[in-house]
């Protein structure tokens, strides 16, 4: 919270803070002085600052999780597929 309330003013601005679930994590400035998590891997993916801790760390639990279920559905539309076509 305090490294995006630092970050919020500075546009363009963006600093490594670590790694989440196999991305690289950073906070960057955005529009309106606002701040957003990114999770850096072969994309990038962000998610905003909210004013709680708490709030930030589920919006970007949140979009971990909707990689996974994505996947899932992925794999299970290849696989109908490949009978549709068997």
């Amino acid at each position: 919270m305090r490294r995006g309330n630092k970050i919020e003013s500075q546009f363009g601005e963006e600093a490594r803070i670590g790694r989440f679930a196999g991305f690289d994590l950073f906070i960057r400035s955005g529009f309106n002085n606002t701040a957003e998590i990114v999770l850096r891997g072969r994309n990038s993916y962000s998610t905003r600052v909210t004013d709680t801790a708490l709030g930030t760390i589920r919006s970007l639990e949140s979009m971990v999780q909707d990689f996974e279920d994505r996947a899932t559905r992925l794999e299970s539309d290849i696989r109908d597929s490949q009978k549709a076509r068997g």
